[in-house]
């Protein structure tokens, strides 16, 4: 029987619409009745996975910034956290203000930016411009860095950038991937998201894991992208959708229907079921 049942939320828990469906809604409200953990597990900031998590009925604990955070959104506690050096931080705005890019430190529930934009989403936080140091400014929150993120409209300031992110240390490039680095997508809009070298989602799980008591192999994890690969690895089943990419479907223990098709929803209707 699971009791910890982990769920990404983009191509995951929301459909091609952005949306999450009734049918999912409803079986996560049942499931949490029950007394079933369903926690939301997301790269997105604190702030933004909590309101999907309302949204949604899910659990009062998420996981945040890919795995770098785990809180309580109702007690405001932090539960686990592996920030980036305040150090490295500095070093990789200087490489974003270098090359022009609008550089991003999701800093506690807030957005630290170099440059704000002009549309937010219905989900987007707080921004807060960076008018000081990263060092005062961190210090001044008495908060943490938890992911930093790098945009601009020609991938190919990004792809210059990107290869200099790589040399800071203690920090990795999470959409490392081959597409951020083609040649045949240099004038298309571009972004680097980066966390501190050793975070992801598995540490995550298996902390909020130990501080609930909750074996291990009562855990389940449901995910469609790379970044879920590690909650995989650690969670006692691991659940690919049908839109997931073919590196998670492999190391998954089973594949559900896609997004668009309540694949989600399947999955957790026979968790339910069988309690």
């Amino acid at each position: 029987m699971y009791k910890l049942i982990f769920i990404d939320i983009d191509g995951t828990l929301r459909n091609s619409d952005h949306k999450i469906t009734d049918r999912t809604k409803e079986t996560i409200l049942k499931l949490t009745a029950k007394g079933v953990h369903v926690v939301l597990s997301s790269g997105r900031v604190a702030s933004e996975t909590e309101k999907v998590s309302r949204e949604c009925g899910a659990s009062r604990y998420i996981i945040s910034s890919t795995g770098a955070m785990v809180s309580d959104y109702e007690s405001r506690e932090i539960i686990y956290s592996d920030p980036i050096d305040v150090s490295a931080c500095d070093e990789l705005l200087k490489i974003a203000n270098r090359y022009g890019l609008r550089f991003i430190m999701n800093v506690g529930d807030i957005r630290v930016v170099n440059l704000l934009k002009d549309k937010y989403d219905e989900y987007g936080p707080k921004e807060d411009v960076l008018k000081s140091t990263v060092e005062e400014y961190v210090n001044g929150t008495n908060s943490c860095v938890s992911q930093c993120v790098m945009s601009g409209k020609a991938s190919k300031d990004v792809i210059l950038a990107s290869k200099e992110v790589l040399e800071v240390p203690n920090v990795k490039i999470m959409n490392h991937t081959k597409k951020l680095f083609n040649p045949e997508h240099a004038d298309k809009k571009g972004y680097i998201d980066i966390v501190k070298n050793d975070v992801s989602k598995g540490e995550a799980i298996r902390a909020l894991a130990s501080y609930l008591n909750i074996p291990l192999s009562e855990t389940m994890a449901i995910g469609d992208d790379k970044n879920d690969i590690e909650m995989f690895h650690v969670a006692g089943c691991g659940v690919a959708m049908g839109n997931a990419v073919d590196q998670l479907k492999a190391v998954a223990v089973r594949v559900t229907l896609t997004n668009d098709e309540d694949g989600a929803a399947v999955v957790l209707e026979e968790v339910l079921q069988k309690l």
